[in-house]
């Protein structure tokens, strides 16, 4: 009778063990919902200094072409250059060379960044504008600013790709899926997309900047 008890209380204490360890192994590569190192999109806009991190990231200039707000790696100055003859070039680059002598072809690698890394600066710039807005936590002066300050960004891409492409699509939501089938605008709609943005800030925009140190106030 005992050594059956033995062997059934060392059989119970066998399973306590193992469950034991199995969720300790379950919470050791458990993933949090929220990563410590990413906030929530909800967050980002919660308060005027997380948003004002969102404004910053449109500005940002990394060193490695990448980034939010692009043409920043000079090839906006670069392209135009040397396909209206301002620049002249020693370059054995071939890129560089079918700018220059007007041979560019479909796959001409500035030609390509010129048209696709705008619209990832646009992105946080059609997003901001969309959450901002949305916000309980935001005062309403602080998203008239902020609101008015990107639709100017977002007109300065726009003039800039008019002027390089002609019509472009004309893309001002954050969904990829209608973002991604969006066909090209008339040269007349984008205009009409870049006076409407800055009739709208300077409507909004104050006439002095409210801080010396770059912040908006909240």
């Amino acid at each position: 009778m005992k050594k059956y008890s033995f062997g059934y209380q060392t059989i119970i204490m066998g399973w306590i063990i193992l469950s034991g360890v199995a969720t300790s192994c379950k919470r050791l590569v458990e993933i949090p919902g929220n990563p410590p190192t990413q906030i929530t999109e909800a967050q980002q806009f919660a308060d005027s200094a997380t948003a004002m991190a969102a404004v910053a990231g449109v500005y940002s200039y990394p060193s490695n072409g990448g980034g939010s707000f692009k043409f920043n790696d000079g090839y906006l100055s670069l392209c135009t250059g040397l396909t209206s003859d301002e620049l002249t070039t020693t370059s054995t680059d071939l890129n560089i060379l079918q700018l220059y002598d007007y041979s560019m072809t479909p796959f001409n690698d500035y030609a390509n960044s010129m048209w696709q890394d705008p619209y990832t600066g646009l992105y946080p710039v059609n997003d901001i504008l969309l959450e901002v807005p949305l916000s309980p936590a935001l005062s309403a002066s602080f998203k008239k600013e902020i609101v008015a300050e990107m639709k100017v960004v977002r007109a300065l891409y726009y003039f800039y790709m008019v002027n390089v492409f002609g019509g472009v699509p004309l893309i001002t939501g954050v969904d990829y899926k209608v973002n991604s089938n969006i066909p090209r605008a008339s040269t007349d709609s984008v205009y009409a997309q870049i006076m409407k943005d800055l009739t709208e800030a300077q409507q909004d925009l104050p006439v002095a900047y409210p801080s010396g140190g770059g912040q908006v106030s909240p």
